[in-house]
């Protein structure tokens, strides 16, 4: 069995093996491309995670929903390596919203707030 740090040591990685590793709080892959090899990172999710999300029939100020959804969107644009990437993070996190009752015009007020261009920004250090 693979393990993660095995996975991260450039002395003993193995291309057949280390496919794929979970670290820390990103799911790391290595992705083969016309002969060269590069990664691709995403939010890693506990495998049966509840999603269970603040219930947007509760009793918080509505400035509390936008301040969470958009805090949210922020950790997915930081922790994916592509805007594709960061596209289908963001599907999955509005398909688990609707499940939790949030309405449409909601999510995508705050959606529309952030966008892959931000990106950068966000991740300078900050003085």
């Amino acid at each position: 069995m693979p393990s993660a740090e095995n996975a991260i040591n450039p002395a003993k990685f193995d291309q057949h093996q280390h496919r794929q590793v979970n670290f820390l709080v990103l799911d790391i892959t290595v992705v083969y491309m016309l002969g060269s090899a590069d990664f691709e990172f995403k939010v890693y999710r506990k495998p049966g995670t509840a999603y269970a999300y603040l219930p947007y029939g509760s009793y918080h100020a509505r400035h509390v929903f936008r301040g969470w959804l958009k805090a949210e969107m922020h950790r997915l644009l930081t922790h994916s390596s592509s805007p594709t990437v960061w596209l289908e993070e963001c599907a999955v996190f509005y398909s688990h919203l609707r499940n939790r009752g949030y309405p449409s015009k909601a999510i995508d007020s705050t959606f529309r707030t952030i966008n892959w261009n931000q990106r950068n920004k966000m991740l300078e250090p900050k003085k």
